[in-house]
């Protein structure tokens, strides 16, 4: 099964949080703390390179010589990195700007039948397993803990891969609470231990109450 996906109107809230997330991205890319850093680090190369150059042998030559080629090597390797993380914010700056000027956003959304939480065992995050239609199964990793603000619902909107790289948020609520089954950290960690992970997202063919009572007797 696939998830059927449509293109709507973006919400006054969904408008807001893009023009808050594009006005941070552009703070970001115009800072010259950078700059300041780089010029700084290239002032401490040669200052310490050259104490370190007349000073005699001994401990305080090799501080001072130290901390040069520790700046040498700032000075070399983070320019690349530097550019990337630019490159990444020009890109969601791109993203944002896109959004905001089709005013529109595309999604899925799931109506929720019946929804399972596994609880975390170590840094793994939650588990989401969502009884979808026709004996179809939704799963739904949360790494980040912040799905709660979401679920557990009767529906929910799943917004596109756009969307959540230039917000980070991937769920929208649209309906109602409802009581989810809980699932043990330990039963949890026996059942991903002994079977395959399911994957973020993934949608499998199968009955809700028979994987939950085979999750549980794992």
């Amino acid at each position: 099964m696939k998830l059927e996906s449509y293109t709507r109107t973006l919400h006054e809230i969904e408008i807001n949080l893009l023009k808050r997330k594009l006005d941070k991205t552009e703070n970001l890319i115009n800072k010259k703390i950078v700059y300041k850093k780089y010029i700084l680090s290239l002032i401490v190369f040669i200052i310490f390179g050259l104490i370190s150059y007349k000073l005699d042998d001994g401990f305080f030559k090799f501080l001072f010589g130290l901390i040069s080629v520790l700046s040498l090597m700032f000075l070399i390797f983070t320019p690349s990195i530097f550019k990337d993380q630019l490159g990444v914010l020009k890109h969601r700056r791109q993203i944002l700007n896109k959004i905001l000027s089709t005013n529109k956003v595309c999604v899925n959304h799931i109506k929720v039948n019946k929804i399972a939480i596994a609880q975390e065992y170590e840094d793994e995050g939650l588990l989401y397993i969502i009884e979808l239609e026709n004996k179809f199964v939704l799963f739904l990793w949360d790494i980040e803990y912040n799905f709660d603000k979401v679920l557990p619902c009767s529906e929910f909107e799943i917004y596109d891969n756009d969307f959540n790289v230039a917000t980070g948020v991937l769920l929208r609520k649209t309906g109602n609470n409802i009581e989810p089954i809980i699932i043990d950290k330990t039963v949890k960690w026996n059942y991903l231990k002994n079977n395959n992970v399911p994957d973020n997202l993934s949608i499998q063919e199968i009955n809700f109450d028979e994987f939950i009572l085979k999750f549980k007797e794992s």
